[in-house]
């Protein structure tokens, strides 16, 4: 994850913060210029935004996060957190993840937020596969319903199997 306001080069069309280039030419110059960042082939993309990311954890269920401190940020995201863990819905799960204001590594702390958030979907998907392996179906029918990919089903299929087996 990069923070937004991370200056760089977008290929074919100068230099600017990264969010800038999804905004000029779509995921497909963000893909070319994280590629050119860090020089990794970037093969797949999903992108959601605020209402397609409540509507999936609304699809898949609450997932369990463990929040560190209390996290109170009424002027940002929103969110207001307990300490602990605890099962977080659509409102609450945006809010935690878009939170920066309310710790001191602003824009990195949300970056771990949201990996922290991912790790906790993909353990979710795990326990809910290991009880039924057909739920697979409906997390990749939420995906689809609720994001853009550059994914064929097949390839999705594939690689949320994989995702079962990490």
């Amino acid at each position: 994850n990069f923070p937004r306001d991370s200056w760089v080069n977008i290929p074919g069309s100068g230099s600017g913060r990264i969010n800038e280039a999804l905004y000029r030419g779509g995921p497909q110059l963000l893909v070319k210029t994280v590629e050119s960042i860090t020089h990794i082939k970037i093969d797949y993309w999903v992108m959601t935004g605020f209402e397609g990311f409540q509507r999936l954890i609304n699809d898949i269920g609450r997932v369990r996060m463990f929040i560190p401190r209390d996290v109170f940020d009424p002027t940002g995201s929103g969110a207001r957190l307990k300490k602990g863990s605890q099962k977080l819905g659509p409102i609450n799960l945006l809010a935690y993840v878009r939170t920066r204001h309310s710790f001191s590594t602003g824009d990195f702390a949300r970056s771990e937020h949201q990996a922290d958030a991912l790790i906790a979907m993909l353990r979710k998907l795990h326990g809910e596969v290991d009880r039924s392996p057909g739920t697979l179906l409906s997390w990749i029918k939420a995906v689809q319903r609720h994001t853009r990919l550059n994914l064929d089903p097949g390839d999705l299929f594939r690689l949320g199997v994989l995702a079962t087996q990490m």
